[in-house]
């Protein structure tokens, strides 16, 4: 997995239901620890969500639909 896929899809949809915190709605950032393991992570109550491949698959292809068309 490669965190600038992830930085990418989080600047083109920054409203997706899936990268916004569960419990309280705001913005995740995206980090890795030190096993390489990508995560987002909620400033506001300190949630971590762990990016899973199909959620990673999920934002490879969004990226490259937008890719194909052109749009990048």
């Amino acid at each position: 997995m490669d965190i600038r896929v992830v930085r990418a899809f989080i600047k083109l949809f920054p409203q997706d239901r899936d990268i916004k915190c569960p419990y309280d709605s705001y913005d995740c950032l995206p980090n890795m620890d030190h096993n390489d393991t990508i995560y987002l992570y909620c400033l506001a109550c300190n949630y971590k969500i762990n990016v899973g491949l199909n959620l990673y698959d999920r934002m490879k292809r969004e990226l490259g639909g937008i890719a194909k068309e052109g749009f990048r």
